[in-house]
């Protein structure tokens, strides 16, 4: 039994963008889109190695670069340095 046509697609789709989605121009374009259509002034783009805020208050263009708007970038080694004391 072959996995369904949906899988299939995702793959194949995958498959052709695949660097768009390694460089992170494919998640931040999508998140750009997505935050600019429910009308939400920030948005966050986090794999838990990197954590990104940016400001979505402007239209997005595929033409954007993807860190148009981040106001904050950290790596998991800068969670620690600024993180508030208990």
């Amino acid at each position: 039994m072959g996995a369904p046509d949906a899988i299939r697609d995702l793959v194949r789709r995958f498959e052709e963008h695949r660097e768009a989605y390694r460089s992170g121009r494919y998640n931040e374009t999508q998140l750009r889109r997505y935050t600019w259509s429910a009308k939400l002034p920030l948005s966050t783009l986090t794999d838990f190695d990197e954590f990104a805020v940016f400001d979505r208050r402007s239209r997005p263009d595929l033409k954007d670069k993807p860190a148009l708007g981040r106001i904050l970038y950290l790596t998991a080694a800068d969670y620690a340095d600024r993180r508030e004391p208990t």
